[in-house]
């Protein structure tokens, strides 16, 4: 005698865990969160080019040296680093520790850390030698977000405001 075997769902994506609902409270600290991080990037990103433009442009132009000439780029190339590396070491915080030491659920930065950071990545972008600004931006953004959702909306949950900072 054959026996039935009860039908078993199809494997496909599985539902997902929080209902809209759930959701809706989250809405208004992701947008402040976005907001908060597009509106960091574009200060930073805007006074860097700014910066950049003086750098060079204005300046080379000034001295009648040619914006793209070897001297000119061997020389600013090595003032930045010269500059990114004295606010690393004496700006209060050191721009935030090395990013390869820390994994990927590190604690946020403290405040405190970000004038450096963000100076320090003002300085790289006008430079020259952007190695992106990806990292530095990101880590204040988690940063602030984490710092001041805390003290805003203390009733939601620490773990969200990182994330938010992140997915912004």
């Amino acid at each position: 005698m054959a026996q039935e075997t009860p039908q078993q769902a199809p494997a496909g994506p599985a539902a997902p865990s929080a209902p809209a609902r759930a959701l809706l409270p989250l809405i208004l600290p992701a947008l402040v969160a976005g907001i908060g991080s597009s509106l960091l990037y574009l200060l930073v990103s805007g006074v860097a080019e700014r910066l950049q433009g003086a750098l060079w442009g204005a300046l080379p132009d000034a001295l009648g040296i040619g914006r793209y000439s070897v001297v000119w780029m061997l020389v600013m190339l090595t003032a930045t680093g010269v500059l990114v590396g004295l606010v690393v070491w004496k700006v209060p915080g050191h721009a935030g520790p090395d990013p390869a030491s820390l994994g990927l659920s590190a604690a946020p930065l403290s405040p405190a850390v970000l004038p450096g950071l963000l100076l320090a990545t003002m300085l790289m972008l006008a430079g020259g030698p952007s190695l992106g600004p990806e990292n530095p931006i990101i880590m204040a953004n988690v940063a602030l977000a984490f710092w001041l959702g805390r003290r805003l909306l203390p009733r939601l949950p620490e773990s969200l405001w990182p994330a938010l900072g992140e997915a912004a």
